[in-house]
């Protein structure tokens, strides 16, 4: 693993340049909010508060964005906009941070994956869609895929009303909160206080609830 340094600073706005390689994974953290936009290079952009201790490193591929351990937890005013070539089969936000994604996502497969209060904003257009939310973590999705499968649990929250899929399998615990769009199927497991809310009036829904858990079509 090796830290990539700075490939350039503006002193008028503090402005620093990474150079990150290609990258298929990305994890984000300490409150850091980071915009995605899908380009002919690999670079982060990083400015705001403390963007000298922004650490971008790539490990064989996952990329990682956090403050460096004297800044840590300290990313709220710090903002990246990160330039990516291939097709990003995961992103995952922690720690308060916020992943957004300036561009429709197009591809076969996307995984997206929120814990410690971290939340994801996208819009995508995917064949699978695959979704977690752990721990106060928040994502909100658009667009539509034929599959989607969604895991939330300890207070996570999945807003996917706008998101139209045709088949669904949705999992929710520990007082978490799924709304989901199906047309054609819901496979739907809800326990200890968990919630979900069905849009797009799905044709057929298997619907399980266990210790007080709840399903509801909208």
């Amino acid at each position: 693993m090796a830290g990539l340094t700075a490939a350039g600073l503006r002193a008028q706005d503090a402005q620093v340049t990474h150079d990150t390689g290609p990258f298929r994974e990305i994890k984000v953290f300490d409150g850091i909010s980071l915009n995605l936009i899908r380009s002919d290079r690999n670079q982060a952009v990083v400015r705001g508060e403390n963007t000298r201790q922004v650490a971008v490193v790539n490990n064989d591929g996952i990329l990682k964005v956090r403050m460096e351990i004297t800044k840590i937890f300290s990313g709220y005013r710090t903002f990246v906009d990160l330039y990516y070539t291939d097709p990003l089969l995961i992103i995952d936000v922690n720690e308060d941070a916020r992943i957004e994604s300036r561009d429709v996502i197009r591809q076969d497969v996307l995984e997206v994956k929120a814990q410690e209060g971290g939340e994801i904003v996208l819009e995508a257009e995917v064949t699978q869609f695959l979704v977690k939310a752990v721990t106060g973590g928040i994502i909100t999705a658009s667009g539509k895929s034929k599959n989607q499968d969604v895991q939330i649990n300890t207070g996570g929250i999945y807003q996917g009303r706008d998101f139209a899929t045709g088949f669904c399998t949705v999992n929710v615990n520990a007082g978490s909160t799924a709304e989901i769009h199906a047309s054609d199927y819901v496979k739907a497991t809800v326990k200890a206080g968990g919630k979900v809310f069905v849009y797009g009036d799905p044709d057929k829904m298997e619907e399980k609830t266990v210790f007080g858990g709840t399903i509801k079509r909208m």
